[in-house]
C-alpha cells in the first residue's frame, strides 16, 4: 500500500475511534452517571489506541518527507512531443493530454482555414495552441521550410503531421462500415496478388496404375491507386473561433463527410467503379435476395437463402458480418414470437447478432435513387481485400467556387462562391482501394424495409 494510502487509511481509523470515546461519554452524560466498568475499559483501549494510530502516522508523515527529499527531479524527456518526461533512470512517466482524439488535426485543419491557405500566416495562428498542441505550428513550419542535403532532421518535423493524421484516422475508423469491419485483408497498393480460380481433385487409381496430373488454374488482381475525395464547406466565422465546441463541430463535420462518402460508395449496388479511378462497391454486380414478406417464417426463408448461397460458394460463416441501418435494426430487434417474446434478443440499434453473426449498423445503408429501399448485406470479410495507408492530404480555399452537391457532375452550372458567401472549402483526400477476392462473397437482401413487427 503507498504511503498517501496509509496515511488515509489511518486517518480514517483515528476518527473511528474518537466517534466512539464520545459515543460512551455522551451516553453516560445523559443518563447522569459515570462511566461503568465496561464502559471504563472501552474507553481507556480507544485512549491507547488513539495514541498508538497517532504515533504512526507522525511517523508515516516523517518517511513521507525523506522520501520527497531523496525523489530525483523530473526532466523532459526532448524525444517525446506529447509533454512525456524520465525520472532518474527508473523509466518513463507518460503525461498525456486531456484533449479529445482528432483535436490537433482540427486544429490543424482550421489554422490552415482562418488564414486561408497562407502557411506562414498559419504558423502565427498556430501559436495559440502551443501550449496543448505544439505539433500543429511544428508541422505547418515543416511545409514552410525548405530541406536541404546537409539538414539532417530536414524530415522530423514533418512525423508530427504523419501523428496528427493517424490519430484522425484511427477516429474516423470506428465511423465508418470498413473501419468496424476488422478482418479484412490489408494488402499494398499497386501490387500483384496471385488468386486461385480452380483447384485439384483426386481420383481412384488400381494397382499398378498410374496417378492422374492435376493442375491449379490462377490469375491476378492488382489493387490500383484510387482517391477518395470530399470537400467539406464551413463559415468564415466558424474556422476563426478557437473554443472547444467550434472544434468539435468541424471535426465532426470531417469525420461525417468522409466516412458518409466512402460507406455509400463501399455498399451501394448502383455504384460500378472506374477504371484507374474508383473500386466498385462491395455489393456491384451481385444477384440480390428479394423479400419476401415480413414474417418470421418469410425473415427465415430469406437468410436460409443467404446461408445457402455462402455455403455453394464453398465460403464459411466465421469472418461475416451483417451491415445494415439503425431503423432495420431497431424493426428487427422488435418483432416478436407468438409466444410474444423477441425473436432477436441479440441486436439493438448499435449492433449485436443476427442470427449469430455480428452486426455494423449504418445509416448509409441506402441504394441510390431509391431512399425508401434498404439492404441487409452479408459481407465474408476474409475475401475482402484492402489497401489503405493511413493518410490524408489536406487543401482550403476561400476564393474557389464550389457545386454543393455529394455527387457533382463535370461541366456544372450550378456553382457557389466561397468568396462571396463567407464560406470555406476543406478539401480532404484519402487513398483507398477495395475489392472483392471472390465475388460470391458478399449477399444481400433487397427490399428489406419490408420487415415489421
Amino acid at each position: 500500500m503507498k504511503l498517501h494510502e496509509q496515511l488515509a487509511a489511518f486517518d480514517l481509523k483515528r476518527k473511528t475511534a474518537i466517534e466512539q470515546a464520545d459515543g460512551l461519554m455522551t451516553k453516560a452524560a445523559e443518563e447522569g452517571r459515570t462511566l461503568d466498568e465496561h464502559e471504563s475499559e472501552q474507553y481507556d483501549a480507544l485512549q491507547d489506541e488513539l495514541k498508538t494510530i497517532d504515533a504512526h502516522i507522525a511517523r508515516l508523515k516523517a518517511h513521507e518527507s525523506v522520501m520527497i527529499q531523496r525523489a530525483a527531479p523530473v526532466t523532459p524527456d526532448a524525444g517525446k512531443p506529447d509533454g512525456g518526461v524520465k525520472i532518474g533512470g527508473n523509466g518513463p512517466i507518460s503525461v498525456r493530454r486531456n484533449l479529445p482524439p482528432g483535436t490537433a488535426f482540427t486544429r490543424y485543419v482550421g489554422a490552415l482555414a482562418a488564414s486561408k491557405g497562407n502557411l506562414m500566416q498559419a504558423e502565427v495562428l498556430a501559436k495559440r495552441w502551443e501550449a496543448e498542441t505544439p505539433e500543429v505550428a511544428i508541422s505547418i513550419k515543416a511545409a514552410v521550410a525548405a530541406g536541404t542535403t546537409s539538414d539532417t532532421t530536414w524530415a522530423g518535423p514533418l512525423v508530427q503531421y504523419q501523428d496528427m493524421v493517424s490519430e484522425f484516422i484511427d477516429l474516423l475508423r470506428p465511423q465508418t462500415i470498413l473501419g468496424r469491419m476488422t478482418a479484412v485483408r490489408r494488402v499494398p497498393f499497386n501490387i500483384r496478388i496471385p488468386r486461385q480460380t480452380a483447384g485439384s481433385s483426386g481420383s481412384f487409381v488400381g494397382e499398378g496404375a498410374p496417378s492422374p496430373v492435376q493442375k491449379l488454374d490462377f490469375d491476378n488482381i492488382l489493387l490500383p491507386w484510387s482517391k477518395a475525395s470530399s470537400i467539406v464547406v464551413i463559415t468564415a466565422e466558424l474556422a476563426r473561433l478557437s473554443n472547444p465546441s467550434a472544434e468539435a463541430l468541424v471535426r465532426q463535420d470531417l469525420i461525417d463527410g468522409i466516412g458518409q462518402f466512402l460507406d455509400r460508395r463501399l455498399i451501394d449496388p448502383a455504384f460500378a467503379g472506374v477504371a484507374n479511378v474508383s473500386p466498385a462497391s462491395l455489393t456491384n454486380g451481385v444477384v440480390a435476395r428479394q423479400s419476401t414478406g415480413s414474417t418470421l417464417a418469410a425473415i427465415d426463408a430469406d437468410v436460409r437463402a443467404i446461408f445457402t448461397t455462402f455455403a455453394n460458394a464453398e465460403l464459411g460463416l466465421q469472418s461475416a458480418v451483417w451491415v445494415m441501418s439503425a431503423s432495420q435494426a431497431i424493426r428487427l430487434s422488435m418483432i416478436r414470437t407468438n409466444q410474444d417474446e423477441r425473436a432477436f434478443p441479440e441486436l439493438s440499434m448499435t449492433g449485436g447478432t443476427f442470427y449469430g453473426i455480428p452486426v455494423v449498423v449504418s445509416n448509409n445503408v441506402t441504394p441510390s435513387g431509391s431512399p425508401g429501399d434498404q439492404h441487409m448485406i452479408l459481407v465474408d470479410q476474409s475475401n475482402v481485400l484492402l489497401a489503405d495507408d493511413g493518410q490524408m492530404m489536406i487543401d482550403v480555399s476561400t476564393e474557389a467556387s464550389v457545386e454543393m452537391n455529394d455527387a457533382p457532375a463535370g461541366g456544372a452550372t450550378s456553382l457557389r462562391s466561397l468568396w462571396q458567401n463567407g464560406l470555406m472549402g476543406v478539401k480532404v483526400d484519402r487513398w483507398i482501394y477495395w475489392m472483392k477476392r471472390r465475388s460470391t462473397a458478399v449477399q444481400f437482401i433487397d427490399k428489406a424495409q419490408s420487415y415489421a413487427s
